[in-house]
């Protein structure tokens, strides 16, 4: 090996010392085989920066190989690059208990979430998040599991589970789903959206720079109702009603949303909010140059 093939299999060796788990034989054998394979002629560089642009691309090189590389081989050094600040924030959601109860008439089916995060974003934020949803779901299914106790003659059942809607480098949101139903049933939704560059949790007022973007929204949202009903004879959508009160006038500063991976806002409205029952739960894309010149750094 040359002297900078030899550079960066040290750097290597150094990186993996750091981590709980030492790197398996068999990987470190292939990676060793692969460098000692290089080429033997070094690459060209002016004299006069040589030893410096070998630390720069030495480093680098090491970085995006225990970087990228090391997650894959242990959970031990996966869990440890968690805590590393350059990476990023790191929010994961795990089923922290799932429970199913019932009879012939009640049934009770619940996967309830657990947010786990590196020390940066992990100040108290996900402890509140999770407590409130804690709380939120110990109170539903005490509900029903005294229903039940109680010999309830009725049909009813709950339903909880989440989805992760947004992981990237700045935004993990975290959906919470609760379905109640009896006779009819009834979807509802909490969203949690955390900002991974300064570990808050925010609202969709916390987003903007004023409250401009309230109206901005509100009358694309109308926009896009009116197209889909136009497309659509089966869509109906509370916008431009005989009865006015039943009209979609505004968003809410909390209103529900989350970011796509075009990195456009999808706003999601609760059952019967702004439509019939039948429609569900209406999201709504909101293109991101609407409201980027009010969009927060």
């Amino acid at each position: 090996m040359d002297k900078f093939d030899l550079t960066l299999h040290t750097l290597l060796k150094k990186a993996s010392k750091k981590v709980p788990d030492p790197m398996p034989k068999d990987v470190s054998d292939a990676v060793l085989h692969t460098l000692t394979s290089l080429p033997d002629t070094p690459p060209v560089f002016d004299k006069r920066n040589t030893s410096k642009v070998y630390k720069i691309i030495a480093a680098a090189a090491a970085a995006a190989v225990v970087f990228v590389a090391l997650p894959n081989i242990s959970p031990g050094i996966s869990h440890a690059m968690e805590d590393i600040p350059i990476i990023g924030a790191m929010v994961k959601a795990v089923t922290f208990r799932s429970y199913t109860a019932g009879n012939d008439k009640i049934d009770i089916d619940a996967n309830v979430p657990l947010l786990k995060g590196s020390d940066f974003i992990a100040n108290g934020v996900l402890d509140g998040v999770n407590q409130e949803i804690q709380e939120i779901t110990d109170r539903l299914i005490q509900r029903y599991i005294d229903d039940i106790n109680g010999g309830a003659d009725w049909h009813e059942s709950l339903q909880i589970d989440y989805d992760v809607m947004t992981d990237n480098e700045e935004w993990f949101t975290l959906r919470l789903s609760l379905y109640e139903g009896a006779g009819s049933g009834m979807q509802y939704y909490k969203f949690y959206t955390l900002n991974k560059r300064t570990g808050d949790l925010c609202t969709l007022a916390d987003l903007f720079t004023d409250n401009t973007y309230i109206k901005r929204i509100s009358e694309e949202i109308r926009r896009q109702m009116r197209v889909r009903m136009e497309e659509d004879p089966t869509c109906t959508y509370w916008v431009d009603n005989e009865i006015e009160d039943w009209n979609f006038e505004s968003i809410a500063p909390d209103q529900h949303f989350y970011f796509n991976d075009a990195g456009n806002l999808v706003l999601v409205f609760d059952k019967y909010t702004v439509a019939p029952g039948y429609m569900g739960t209406p999201e709504f894309e909101i293109q991101r140059e609407l409201f980027a010149d009010i969009l927060k750094s």
